[in-house]
């Protein structure tokens, strides 16, 4: 028969046994929790590091388009004083080319008068020599 201090002697080393064991998970448990910790503050930093980063790029890009936003009503405003230009440099060549226009045919109208005189003189000339 056993002896029932040896039966509690064996239970109270397992206990023991038992006892040492979770004790050495619970310090476990506490190095992953401390390890859980420092990565959860690492965490926390990277989000509050990305949320900054975020702040500066939405400011960053905000800027860039009202920028964009300003140099194209610049364009805009630069192509309307262009068109304005070319429109009145082709009203002042156009009106260039009809004043021309005008002053050769008033031209070529004086030559053909002073084309006809000479030919009245010639005529008049020959019908004298033919005369004399």
């Amino acid at each position: 028969m056993s002896h029932p201090d040896d039966s509690l002697a064996d239970k109270g080393a397992a206990l023991e046994t038992e006892m040492a064991e979770m004790k050495a998970r619970l310090s476990r448990v506490a190095q992953d929790a401390a390890a859980a910790q420092v990565l959860a503050r690492g965490a926390d930093r990277d989000v509050a590091d990305l949320t900054r980063e975020i702040g500066e790029f939405r400011t960053h890009n905000t800027t860039l388009h009202n920028t964009t936003r300003e140099d194209l009503r610049d364009v805009r405003e630069d192509l309307r004083e262009t068109r304005q230009d070319l429109k009145n440099l082709r009203e002042a060549t156009t009106n260039g080319f009809v004043e021309m226009r005008g002053k050769l045919d008033a031209a070529a109208a004086g030559q053909a008068q002073i084309a006809a005189m000479l030919t009245t003189l010639l005529q008049r000339d020959d019908q004298n020599d033919d005369t004399n």
